[in-house]
């Protein structure tokens, strides 16, 4: 009889084990979408901005057709170099860049699309707005429209002074040297070093996927060690009663 309930709570947790790896699955799942980077530069230089398209399904990107459009009192298109098959115009319109292209066997997964530069006309910020006449997969005979999300960026023109440093993460000493009495060290008080990093800086909602990683991640262990802990529970009763 122990065995049997031995049996049945293994299998129970296995169970709960198999719906943690769905629920991790699907939460790992990326919709298509069409990103535009953002990007920094002296106001008196040129900059690059990358058009892609990432996380496409099988059997891939066939075809399409991307406008990028921008404020053109803040910057002008200045090259294009087309990537993947594309072709692309950065004379499209005063303040549009245009990128078109076809592959048959189709593009699964991310791939660039373009690389567009941009020198800046003084200093400002121009919001890169993404416009969509095709995006559709590699079908045979009859390709698929494609509905991605859209990820834009920006472009921002500052002068050197307003360019963002980049902070270097350093180990701290463990020992509180401040003169002050604040912990400006990182050191909690108690002898212990905390080392903070900076930001990712992630955008496009990646940072909300690897949330939810965790947040699955954390719901399975929750799972198996309720189910350990019902196992064990049957199992002391299943002793008491023999």
């Amino acid at each position: 009889m122990r065995n049997v309930k031995g049996i049945r709570l293994a299998a129970a947790a296995v169970i709960a084990l198999i719906a943690g790896i769905a629920i991790i699955t699907q939460v790992s799942a990326q919709l298509p979408t069409v990103v535009v980077s953002s990007t920094t530069i002296n106001s008196s230089s040129a900059g690059t901005i990358n058009l892609s398209a990432r996380d496409i399904g099988p059997p891939g990107l066939g075809a399409w057709e991307i406008g990028v459009v921008y404020d053109s009192s803040v910057v002008t298109a200045t090259a294009c170099t087309a990537q993947a098959g594309s072709i692309c115009n950065e004379n499209f319109a005063s303040n549009r860049v245009q990128v078109v292209g076809a592959n048959p066997t189709g593009l699964p997964g991310t791939n660039v699309l373009a690389n567009i530069t941009f020198r800046c006309n003084g200093e400002g910020t121009t919001e890169l707005t993404v416009i969509i006449d095709e995006f559709a997969d590699a079908t045979t005979g009859g390709p698929r429209p494609i509905g991605p999300g859209i990820n834009a960026g920006r472009i921002t023109c500052a002068d050197s002074a307003g360019l963002p440093d980049v902070p270097t993460p350093r180990p701290r000493a463990t020992d509180d040297d401040d003169d002050d009495g604040d912990d400006d060290d990182g050191d909690d008080g108690d002898g212990t070093t905390i080392i903070t990093l900076p930001s990712s800086g992630a955008g496009s909602g990646s940072s909300s996927i690897v949330g939810w990683l965790i947040a699955a991640l954390a719901t399975l262990g929750l799972v198996t060690l309720v189910s350990l802990g019902a196992s064990r529970m049957f199992a002391e009763r299943a002793d008491s009663r023999d």
